[in-house]
Parts: C-alpha cells; structure tokens; sequence
C-alpha cells in the first residue's frame, strides 16, 4: 500500500490564514490508512482542533518552532518516520483548497478519485514533483523560467531524499516577516511581480536602488539585475527550490482539474533553450485567466465568481488584487 504523507505549515496571521486553513480542515481531511495529515502550528490559533482530532485518527498537530513555511515542514519531517511513505504533499497556508473536487467532467469525477489519488498517481518518471500551476513572472522581466510556487507541492521518495540530503529545508528557510512587494511598471499600469523574503541589507542595497528602508512596500526593479539568477536563488525561495529540482534532473508539471500538463521544463533547462523557456513564460502568463479557473489549490480566489456544475467560472481578473469571495460559498465546489 503506497501511504502519502500531507505536511501543512500554518502561521495564524491573519483572517485569510484561518479561513484557508478552516477550509483544508473541511474539505482535505479523509478517514484512510493511507494518509497521514501533520499540522505544524508557529505560534497559537483560535480555531478549536479538537473536533477534528477526535474525528481523523490519521490527523496530528504539532505545535512546532518557526520563522516560515519550510521550518514548519522541516518540524513535521524531523519527527515522523518518512520511510513509510511514497508520496509527500505540501502546503502553506497562504492557499485555499481543495476546489474544483466535484465539478463534473474534470479528473475527479471520470476517475472516481479523492484529491490526493488524483495527484499522487501522477507521480512517476519525468513527474517526480507536481505543483498547483506554474509560476510565470510578468513577460519574464524579473525571471526568465517557470518556476514552482513553494505554497502547494507534492514529491516522491527520491526527491524528498534529496531535499534533505542537501539540507533543502534549511537553506530555504526566510525571515516570514520580512515581505517586499516588487513591481515592474509598464505604461500606466503597475504589476505585482512576486513577494521576495528574507534580504539582507547588503542585498537590498543592490536590488532596491540603494536603500536600506526596509518598511517600504514598492519599489521598481532595474532590469540590468532583475534577470540575475544568483540574486534571486538566494532572496526568493521559489527561485532556491526551482533549480534545485533543475540541477537536481528532476521535472515538475502541473495538475488541475482537466489533468496533467507538462510544459517539459526540465528538457528546455537542460538544453540551455531560454528562447523556448521565456515564451513558455509568456503563453503562460497571457493566459492565466483561462488557468485559474480550473485550479484545485490556489492564493486567493477571483473577485467576481460563480459556481457553474461544481466549476468555478472567471469573470474578471484584477491587476493587483484577486480578491476573496465568501469562504462558505465554496464548499460545493
């Protein structure tokens, strides 16, 4: 029997994070042998776990310490024997999920599957990591790659193997309370790029026009830098794990409702083929509208939403916000 072990690093700092973590508690848990589900907790919560503890024997919560995510998994890792397992999933709390489980027509609903089968089958040769969407940067201004947003990944065995054999968890770890917003300003309209952590000052002075004021949420990136991988392998853990799996020979694809897609990253990286890799980034990024709506795990949810078979239906796309519609309206999705 391949067992699946479900990490999830939660920080209570805000009504979005409770929200989302509310919804993982109704809609991800399941009664089965086959999964385990840890719950690292940085801090303290409001919201009464018993219930759920009492109901899922397969459920524990640590309450473990940490400045981010990757502390928080590398708590739930140090103290479970990971031998056990085939597969790994992780997540943050920054994501609401899972939707999109009981549209008709998508994956789940021909094959029959819960979430974590659906993804985990997946897992195979020149599939070793399956992410929730590629993270593609604004007509690759700031990073020329698809890269892999770290809130929701899942991993087989030999990767999780070697994530710890290169002390992964550690060297990715970032100060979470340090959140610097860049922006790429094009015409009049300015586009929220990425949340870039943990900067030291000497870092901040190369990649911020020269300030040291860390309070200051905006700033316009120079692109004779912005391009610079060294920088941003060391800034953004996003960029750190992505070549990780390169260097490491290891693809990523991405699942959603309608099933796998796999853009070949690996492939393209390994062939030093940018050209192709920086017009995957563009296709991807023109049409992330059409992505969202299909999304099973995902940051935040589209301001103007409706529930059509189970599937979620995309109206309007905001530049800097996507908004957040009411979490009970979700469940039937």
């Amino acid at each position: 029997m391949n067992k699946t072990l479900i990490l999830y690093s939660y920080y209570e700092n805000g009504k979005n994070a409770i929200e989302n973590f509310r919804f993982f508690l109704r809609r991800a848990l399941k009664r089965n042998e086959k999964y385990s589900f840890y719950v690292n907790i940085n801090g303290n919560t409001v919201i009464d776990l018993d219930f759920y503890l009492k109901k899922y024997s397969n459920l524990k919560v640590i309450y473990g310490k940490g400045i981010c995510a990757w502390d928080g998994w590398k708590n739930i890792i140090d103290m479970v024997d990971i031998s056990k397992y085939e597969h790994y999933i992780f997540m943050k709390d920054i994501v609401l999920g899972p939707l999109n489980t009981k549209c008709t027509g998508g994956v789940f609903d021909k094959k029959g599957l819960d979430w974590i089968e659906g993804i985990t089958e997946n897992i195979k040769k020149n599939q070793e990591v399956i992410i929730s969407y590629y993270g593609a940067p604004i007509l690759d201004k700031l990073y020329i790659l698809p890269y892999v947003p770290v809130k929701f990944f899942c991993v087989s065995k030999n990767v999780l193997s070697d994530m710890k054999k290169y002390d992964v968890f550690s060297k990715l770890s970032y100060n979470s309370s340090l959140q610097l917003r860049l922006r790429y300003k094009q015409g009049k309209k300015k586009y929220k790029l990425m949340k870039i952590k943990g900067w030291s000052i000497d870092e901040l002075k190369l990649m911020l026009d020269g300030s040291e004021d860390k309070s200051s949420n905006i700033r316009y990136i120079d692109e004779n830098i912005s391009g610079d991988v060294k920088y941003l392998k060391k800034v953004s853990s996003d960029i750190g794990f992505t070549h990780f799996l390169l260097e490491s020979n290891y693809n990523y694809v991405s699942y959603d409702r309608r099933g796998i897609t796999n853009l070949n990253i690996l492939k393209y990286y390994k062939k030093r083929n940018y050209k192709k890799l920086s017009n995957i980034v563009r296709e991807l990024y023109i049409n992330l509208p059409k992505i969202i709506e299909h999304l099973i795990f995902w940051t935040n949810i589209p301001s103007k939403i409706v529930s059509r078979g189970g599937r979620i239906k995309l109206f309007e796309l905001e530049d800097e916000s996507l908004g957040r519609k009411d979490i009970g309206e979700m469940e039937n999705w």
